[in-house]
């Protein structure tokens, strides 16, 4: 039985037109002392996700263990902010800022209790679940900083997309489309800037960042996220097996 409860939604809380939807343990108080985490949500799915167990009942498990965890849009499902539009952001420059604006608001908090501006979780550092296409938006926003490690404790990943162009070439799932209008081309125009923007393509120097704990739930026979077929796991330095405690 969960001690879960949804506490706050909000839209233009976290950024103007979107979404967020705060939820933490029934005696969480907003005192800047434990840390957050971040809820990533997959293609075709927004922050509401996050309130419906039978698409992940792993927020709940998160908030059972003492945290508070929050969703965001990250740009989804209608790509509202930013230079290009879409029903998908597959983890693009926006969604990259989405998420920068997500850490800054799961860090924030009111007085009295008041969830409006935020959880008030502590600013040290905080965790990251993210499924399938957040995979994406994840680690693009994690490498995208300078030490990533230094603000993230740890992540989880569920199914994880990791390879991005794989996608976008074989046309999983029909998301070659969204995929083309995250990031402003058309089929056979390449995905600019897959270094920094599909897991798989990851130069050195931003796997290398990668340094805290990340725990990979993958499959063999997701179509779009299969550890076969093109699709690959995340290599890097650490622990890939545990996420710990945030």
């Amino acid at each position: 039985m969960t001690t879960a409860l949804a506490t706050a939604y909000s839209k233009g809380g976290y950024r103007s037109g979107e979404q967020s939807v705060i939820v933490v343990p029934r005696f969480y108080k907003p005192d800047g002392t434990v840390k957050g985490v971040m809820y990533v949500h997959g293609a075709a799915a927004d922050a509401l996700a996050i309130i419906d167990p039978t698409y992940s009942p792993k927020p709940y498990a998160v908030t059972d263990a003492g945290y508070p965890i929050v969703a965001f849009d990250f740009g989804d499902p209608a790509v509202a902010s930013g230079t290009t539009s879409g029903p998908q952001s597959f983890g693009s420059d926006n969604a990259i800022t989405a998420a920068g604006s997500a850490k800054t608001f799961l860090q924030a908090g009111g007085t009295n209790g008041n969830f409006g501006s935020g959880p008030g979780a502590a600013t040290s550092k905080f965790g990251i679940y993210a499924g399938s296409m957040g995979a994406l938006i994840a680690l693009n926003y994690l490498v995208s900083l300078a030490t990533p490690s230094s603000v993230c404790s740890c992540v989880a990943l569920a199914i994880p997309a990791l390879n991005l162009d794989d996608v976008y070439q074989n046309n999983k799932g029909s998301y070659r489309a969204a995929i083309g209008s995250a990031y402003g081309v058309t089929y056979p125009t390449a995905i600019p800037n897959l270094a920094t923007h599909s897991p798989a393509a990851y130069s050195g120097t931003n796997l290398a960042k990668l340094s805290m704990p990340i725990h990979i739930w993958a499959a063999s026979d997701d179509p779009i996220a299969s550890i076969t077929g093109g699709e690959h796991r995340v290599e890097r330095g650490g622990d890939r097996h545990g996420c710990g405690r945030p």
